[in-house]
């Protein structure tokens, strides 16, 4: 059995087990979580996932003294530095072999078996961000590379023969463990680029299938053959990094391949009973104070994507008309759909959605009366 941990806050509970779903979806695996926070609470777990807490490790390592440092002060710096620390303990206290440390808001698609072969040989298997190379495209993205690292956090793979790496992982959060740009830190996650020169055996993930995101898309585009979604041509879709950014990079129509992962995601968060899906979106009633008009708002690009924002509005603002103007779609899931003459004749809507066949010519927008959002403009 495959050996996978995570750290969280009690109340994201239900999103770990959201990541155990989809692990036992694809293949054979227990998950670890460590407990950052301090509630007292109880969880109904499935067979497969195991519970640790702060007082389980406060005698391992350097746990005490990373809680004393922060947790008072910054509990997500503690809850970052614990990373490499519950990884060792799974390794030298549990006796796991291998284990895998991933974010609570991954999911995965595809079998992961061969990550851990990777171990084979190796200490630590680590992902880049493969944020943009190219300024060209992307200037933000080309200049995160050298300020918040080549490698994401969000995922790292040990064996037993990188405990040493772990151990100066470890150290070197408890030094410190913060954003400054300035310092050249960000984090646990800077850290990671020193790993693959100071230690033998740190090996570079280079499957553009895995950790899959918003930040990637430029060096990892996406693209669907026969229904199955490839990765820059020709890795398949392993693992998707659902972060805030990547939720409402797909909610906003800016990555519509992988629309459909989103709703299986967020509908097992739902089945789960996680209680924080509006922390995952922008919100809506700052984007629509944003605009000036707080009842009414028109939206472009209905399809996938556009699908998306019209179930959302739905779920977030209950009792208003929510329709779509098509010519060439008349039904989907039960939405209201209005034809381009009928939208002109009546304008009677709340939230107006145009589908993406729908030609938008200068007449229509000049009788429009709805003030309207272009979809490139949000998120």
């Amino acid at each position: 059995m495959n050996t996978f941990c995570t750290v969280v806050t009690g109340d994201y509970i239900p999103m770990a087990l959201t990541l155990f779903d989809s692990l036992r979806e694809n293949g054979n695996a227990s998950l670890h979580i460590f407990i950052s926070s301090q509630e007292n609470m109880e969880y109904d777990l499935p067979e497969g996932v195991h519970i640790h807490n702060i007082n389980d490790l406060m005698g391992f390592g350097n746990t005490a003294k990373l809680f004393s440092k922060y947790y008072g002060s910054d509990k997500s710096a503690f809850r970052w530095a614990m990373k490499p620390e519950y990884i060792s303990y799974l390794i030298e206290e549990k006796g796991y072999e291998k284990v895998i440390y991933a974010d609570a808001d991954t999911y995965f698609f595809d079998s992961y078996d061969f990550l851990f072969d990777m171990l084979n040989g190796s200490g630590v298997l680590l992902t880049p961000h493969w944020r943009s190379f190219n300024p060209a495209k992307s200037p933000l993205h080309f200049y995160l590379n050298f300020t918040e690292g080549f490698f994401n956090g969000g995922f790292i793979a040990v064996s037993s023969e990188g405990l040493e790496a772990m151990s100066w992982l470890s150290d070197s959060c408890l030094y410190e463990c913060r954003k400054d740009v300035d310092a050249g830190l960000f984090y646990d996650q800077k850290y990671l680029d020193a790993l693959p020169v100071m230690f033998e055996g740190v090996r570079i993930l280079r499957h553009k299938g895995c950790n899959v995101a918003s930040w990637n898309i430029h060096e990892c585009p996406r693209t669907v053959h026969e229904g199955r979604i490839l990765i820059d041509g020709g890795f398949p879709l392993v693992f998707v990094h659902f972060s805030r950014s990547t939720v409402n990079h797909i909610f906003y129509g800016k990555d519509d391949a992988l629309y459909g992962c989103l709703e299986k995601y967020l509908g097992n968060l739902e089945a789960r009973g996680f209680s924080g899906l509006s922390r995952l979106y922008e919100d809506l009633e700052e984007i629509l104070d944003n605009f000036g008009n707080t009842m009414k708002i028109a939206s472009f690009g209905y399809g996938e994507s556009g699908r998306a924002v019209v179930r959302f509005l739905q779920r977030h603002l209950p009792g208003r008309l929510v329709t779509v103007v098509d010519d060439n779609v008349k039904d989907a899931d039960g939405l209201n759909f209005m034809t381009t003459e009928e939208f002109l004749a009546v304008q009677d809507a709340d939230v107006m959605v145009f589908g993406k066949h729908q030609a938008l010519n200068p007449a229509l927008l000049n009788n429009l009366t709805i003030p309207y959002i272009r979809m490139e403009q949000v998120g």
